[in-house]
């Protein structure tokens, strides 16, 4: 068996590796170097950023990518790109190669626009090797050229008025005023709470007098109702009148129209005389010197008659629970004394015996 040298070793390393580079190198850029690819070229004007190893994409699915963008030599400064595409995709002879933006971040790619196309196209294919129409779509920056720009202007006349509303804030910071301004208002709320303050203090001070007078205001509403009763009932009697008063102008006799008369005078009267009770109570109600008017006005007269009622309910619990400070049974004291004079007289007569 023949002996491998070493020499032979280098050479079959060398081979791999540059094998592997090939292979490595063509798998990073995307080709795949055992599958079937055709070669196709397009002239442009302009490509816009195109570069080797751009995507080919047909209705968005990848199907080659870019291999070389050259300048022709014929001083057009126009674009040669060459591309390479899968062999099993057909590109009809008419297809058109759009160069457009894959994303707004500038990076771009190829789009075989085959739109256009009918099915006699797909009977025509384009072989490898072809030159396939060229053209560069920028519908995409445009659009977005578009809305960006209002946006930009928008952008910027918001960011003169944020400057001018900066120099505003910062001349009143520079002044004092919100300074001022807060301090105000600490003043205000501190105001405020001291009189949140008063007003309790106040209500629970004169919360008793408050609820003897509403008790009171009640009293006199009851007062008020029953009067009022009493002037239904003395209409409900003035309509009875009216009633039998047709009656008498429809062809009573003469003595029930004088006796009617007289209860009319006499109704009449009652409710003069109630009328002139009512204005009584009530003018003594409004004298600030009368009893109700004392009573309703006076703190001093309603303090002196609640310490009266309570000074009298002690009294009475004195009285329940030590009757005999306030009465004197002298009665039984009286026949006790007698038992004891005739017990004494008794003993008396029987040492004498």
């Amino acid at each position: 068996m023949a002996k491998i040298t070493n020499e032979i070793k280098v050479a079959l390393l060398v081979i791999v590796a540059a094998f592997l580079l090939y292979f490595g190198f063509n798998f990073i850029k995307g080709t795949n170097i055992f599958s079937n690819q055709q070669q196709f070229e397009v002239l442009y004007k302009n490509v816009n950023g195109l570069l080797p190893g751009n995507e080919v994409k047909l209705n968005g699915l990848k199907i080659g990518r870019i291999d070389d963008a050259q300048f022709l030599e014929d001083g057009t400064y126009r674009i040669l790109v060459t591309m390479s595409i899968d062999g099993d995709v057909k590109i009809p002879h008419n297809a058109i190669a759009q160069i457009e933006a894959a994303d707004l971040l500038g990076e771009m790619q190829v789009n075989m626009n085959v739109s256009h196309c009918n099915l006699q196209d797909y009977q025509n294919l384009a072989k490898s090797g072809d030159q396939l129409k060229g053209d560069l779509n920028l519908g995409l920056m445009e659009t977005v050229s578009e809305e960006l720009m209002p946006v930009k202007g928008k952008v910027e006349a918001l960011m003169g008025e944020m400057d001018s509303l900066l120099v505003v804030v910062n001349n009143i910071v520079a002044a004092g005023q919100i300074q001022n301004t807060l301090n105000s208002v600490e003043t205000t709320v501190l105001s405020l709470q001291k009189m949140s303050q008063v007003m309790d203090e106040l209500l629970q001070a004169e919360g008793k007098t408050i609820k003897t007078i509403m008790s009171n205001v009640g009293s006199m509403t009851d007062n008020l109702n029953q009067t009022s009763l009493q002037l239904n009932g003395i209409m409900d009697n003035t309509d009875k009148i009216t009633q039998d008063l047709g009656k008498v102008s429809s062809g009573l006799a003469s003595t029930d129209f004088e006796s009617m008369s007289k209860q009319l005078e006499t109704t009449i009267g009652s409710a003069s005389e109630t009328m002139k009770t009512l204005n009584t109570t009530l003018s003594k109600a409004n004298d600030p010197n009368g009893s109700i008017g004392l009573l309703l006005n006076d703190k001093k007269l309603y303090n002196n008659l609640e310490k009266t009622t309570e000074d009298l309910d002690k009294l009475f619990v004195d009285l329940r629970e030590n009757p005999k400070k306030y009465v004197q049974f002298s009665f039984i004291e009286r026949k006790t004394k007698e038992e004891k004079e005739e017990r004494k007289r008794q003993k008396r007569e029987a040492k004498g015996k």
